[in-house]
């Protein structure tokens, strides 16, 4: 399940099984971390991310998705719905298991992913 936090200077993951970003609530709270919408919105496991932020500063993460067999998932935060994200595009859309992968938004907010997929991808088949 993915965890989002925001602190105040950047976003970070935390990627044992799961993955996290935090932001800092503001100067006068630097030691203080918060979540970025629901910790743990996605379904299952969360490995290869990468996060990227929109001219708004609004977080954009890619991931191999264990909910979808390793195959990657790009996800937006945009604060509504039970969780605080949503997916763009179809979850799980990559031909078969991603690894390393590699987010980027061009200046419209459109995603673009490089993905690896190998003959082990996001472990054993």
């Amino acid at each position: 399940m993915a965890k989002i936090y925001r602190g105040r200077w950047s976003y970070f993951f935390v990627v044992p099984l799961l993955f996290a970003l935090m932001l800092v609530a503001g100067p006068a709270h630097a030691d203080y971390w918060e979540p970025v919408g629901t910790p743990g919105f996605s379904d299952s496991y969360a490995w290869y991310t990468s996060l990227a932020l929109d001219s708004s500063d609004m977080p954009y993460v890619a991931y191999a998705d264990w909910a979808n067999d390793g195959r990657a998932t790009v996800m937006r935060f945009t604060g509504a719905g039970a969780t605080g994200w949503e997916p763009v595009g179809t979850p799980g859309f990559s031909a078969d298991r991603a690894e390393y992968i590699s987010l980027a938004l061009d200046s419209n907010g459109t995603p673009s992913v490089a993905i690896w997929i190998g003959p082990m991808a996001c472990g054993p088949r």
